[in-house]
């Protein structure tokens, strides 16, 4: 093998699960379902007296704890407080299965070796001071110190996994004169692949000397299967060369990893090193560390799930808030970018929601037309949620304008009208304190060109830019739900589009066909007759009103739709005086109308003046159409605080509820209806709330006492 064909995945093939030689601390045996010798190791007949030849049947005084053992459902696989008297020689057993093979690894008990019911008082007690610490921190310190006073080691380190599988050193306890590793990181590469498997399987590994000599097993393959002997529960288990010059590097003489195992996966790690020789930690001790790594596991687990849980429930409480809202609102996406926003849904500092040829953005974001590439990019991808911690790697393109973002999380709600939600996280630029430099180099040995763990472990700093923190599965989850909930309200909203489309082709067909076809006769008569009466011109123009009207609030109506708003612009400008004008308007255009009139001689006010013209004559329009025939209109005009104040009262009952609930749709059924109001679409007061909500104000209905009054409310500056 050349250099170039070694690559990180090189450690990663290693069979380090059959080594075929165990660590000399112990012996290993194993029989078949018949109770007969299938392997040992090269010393086990020194160790274990009446051992039988290979292949012959156990005999007393293994054979009763064997029998058990063949005869038991569940075997364990890791440390178990099995024991075994042989002659004088007492010795500590561990069991597991492989395959059908029972595999027993015996390791002598020296004659002052500590109980295991000391022990396991002592790891009770630190049990105890682990239970009264909730946060992760404190109970892998806790843990930590803990492992440190009941094993001996020179330094006991807590790891904890990344998100890119390299390990952060969050707590440590050492002896005085050591450098501390509190802090450093380790990268991914330093357990390969079939290494963290096993860490996941074997929860705790020991290594007493460094040095030792590995004692092979015999056979080398099994009779039966001829395979060597899966040892991927094993304590005893010989340790890959590797692994060993890498502790050797670091001037570690013995070593024990304890695995933190959450949900089937390898969350952290204790790693206990010795440097001053041989650390050959009792039997009884390496079962209360295991037993309390366990308990660390579970509380782990435990917090992890509460974590979990509060942020999914929030998220919940979020998300039906945002599915009423935009339920509720005209504009789907105007109901997303209110309090709450769609970016409170999932960790970020901004996000965009894109439908059609809109981009809107809210907080912290790169540039509109960077997020309109981005979903460009997006519709060529198979997926309906994409996520990324690296932005500007993937569309290299971009990264310069990314402003600093560098996650983003995309869920699709409508792939014809371009519909995505977009969540953005910062580029999480910061030095990352290694434990010597992650670069690894090669070396030729007997077995060709290999990869060499790291010599130098002092500490190596890089600033890692162009990564932001990964998105978590339950975030995943929580966009998912929330793209099927967006995708019902985004059908919902297009329905009720194309009834309202229906509605409208329908009404401008009944509504224009009465104006053409009185401008229609009296052109004709005119045409004929120069000296038809004069009252045909009048009846043209009005007319010719009713359609301009309709027509207007068409257009405006399709402003609102297409969210390009109503194209506001305001200046100061008289109220007062823009109120005496619309009513004198409405007086030439409806002489029958009672106006009464209380406000003042002037009234300056930041406005858009021809807008707030059109919301007045529409508020007397509608108090005209809806009030009691010949009854009065009430206008009046006020200061309120910093507001303008203006009211429109016509006589007549009180709204009902289900009318008042939708009074600022448009294309009201009951607008739609109207036997005096044949000409109207419903869109008088749509248009009004859009107008006096684009000056920040708001509009309100009164009604009681036989008297209807919409109440509008601007800022005058």
């Amino acid at each position: 093998m050349n250099a170039r064909g070694v690559d990180l995945t090189t450690c990663d093939r290693e069979p380090i699960h059959v080594p075929g030689a165990i660590q000399p601390f112990g012996a290993l045996i194993a029989v078949d379902a018949e109770a007969r010798l299938v392997f040992r190791s090269r010393n086990a007949p020194a160790l274990l007296p009446d051992l039988p030849a290979l292949g012959a049947p156990l005999a007393a005084p293994y054979r009763e704890l064997v029998q058990t053992l063949l005869t038991a459902r569940d075997v364990p696989v890791e440390l178990s407080p099995l024991e075994l008297r042989v002659g004088r020689q007492l010795f500590d057993v561990v069991a597991h299965r492989s395959a059908d093979t029972l595999v027993l690894e015996l390791e002598p008990r020296h004659a002052d070796a500590p109980q295991l019911m000391s022990f396991a008082l002592q790891a009770q007690r630190g049990l105890e001071r682990i239970q009264r610490h909730h946060s992760l921190d404190a109970l892998l310190d806790v843990a930590t110190e803990e492992l440190w006073t009941l094993t001996g080691f020179d330094r006991v380190m807590a790891y904890r996994f990344l998100h890119d599988d390299s390990g952060h050193v969050v707590a440590e306890r050492s002896r005085p004169g050591l450098e501390t590793f509190l802090g450093l990181r380790y990268p991914a590469t330093d357990i390969p692949v079939q290494a963290r498997r096993l860490f996941a399987l074997n929860r705790l590994r020991f290594i007493p000397d460094l040095s030792y000599q590995p004692v092979p097993i015999e056979p080398e393959c099994g009779p039966d299967t001829s395979r060597p002997l899966d040892l991927s529960h094993s304590a005893l288990r010989s340790v890959s060369p590797v692994h060993v010059e890498y502790l050797q590097n670091m001037g570690v003489t013995g070593s024990m990893s304890i695995s933190i195992v959450v949900g089937g996966r390898l969350w952290g790690l204790f790693a206990c090193h010795h440097y001053n020789g041989p650390r050959l930690v009792p039997h009884a001790v390496r079962v209360s560390c295991a037993l309390l790594a366990q308990i660390v596991s579970l509380l782990v687990e435990r917090a992890e799930l509460e974590e979990s849980t509060r942020a999914q429930e929030q998220a919940r409480v979020v998300r039906e808030s945002l599915v009423t809202s935009s339920r509720a609102a005209e504009d789907m996406v105007a109901g997303l970018v209110g309090r709450p926003s769609f970016v409170d849904l999932i960790e970020a500092v901004g996000g965009a929601v894109l439908w059609d040829k809109r981009v809107v953005l809210q907080g912290r974001t790169p540039p509109a037309d960077v997020v309109a590439s981005v979903a460009d990019h997006l519709r060529d991808s198979a997926t309906d949620i994409v996520a990324t911690q690296t932005l500007g790697l993937e569309l290299p393109q971009l990264a310069a304008r990314l402003d600093g973002i560098a996650g983003m999380l995309a869920v699709r709600i409508h792939p014809e009208h371009g519909g995505y939600i977009v969540w953005f996280r910062p580029d999480e630029a910061q030095t990352v304190r290694w434990a010597g430099s992650p670069e690894k180099t090669y070396s030729e040995g007997p077995l060709g060109t290999r990869l060499n763990p790291r010599g130098s472990f002092r500490e190596w700093r890089e600033t890692v830019r162009g990564r932001a923190a990964p998105f978590r599965p339950f975030e995943l989850a929580v966009a998912s739900a929330f793209r099927r909930d967006m995708q019902e309200v985004a059908l919902s909203k297009l329905s009720e589009l194309e009834r309202a489309r229906d509605l409208m082709l329908a009404a401008l067909g009944h509504d224009l066909r009465t104006p053409l076809s009185a401008i229609s006769m009296a052109a004709s008569l005119l045409s004929v007759d120069a000296r038809a009466p004069a009252e045909l011109g009048a009846r043209i123009t009005r007319s010719s009103d009713r359609m301009q009207r309709l027509v207007e609030q068409m257009l405006d109506f399709s402003r609102i739709q297409s969210g390009m708003g109503l194209g506001v612009s305001r200046r100061a400008a008289d109220l007062a005086l823009l109120l005496q004008h619309s009513l004198d308007e409405a007086r030439t255009g409806f002489p029958g109308t009672e106006l009464r009139v209380d406000a003042p001689s002037q009234l300056l006010a930041y406005i858009d003046p021809d807008r707030i013209a059109q919301v007045i004559s529409n508020l007397l329009s509608n108090a005209r159409h809806h009030g009691k025939l010949g009854a009065a209109i009430r206008i009046e005009l006020g200061v309120e605080g910093e507001l303008a104040v203006l009211s429109v009262t016509n006589e007549g009952d009180p709204i009902p509820a289900a009318t008042r609930a939708q009074i600022f749709q448009p294309f009201k059924s009951e607008s739609l209806r109207r036997t005096r109001n044949r000409s109207g679409l419903g869109l008088g007061l749509h248009i009004v709330h859009e107008i006096v909500k684009s000056h920040g104000g708001s509009i309100e209905i009164v009604d009681g006492e036989g008297l209807v009054t919409f109440r509008i409310r601007l800022p005058l500056s």
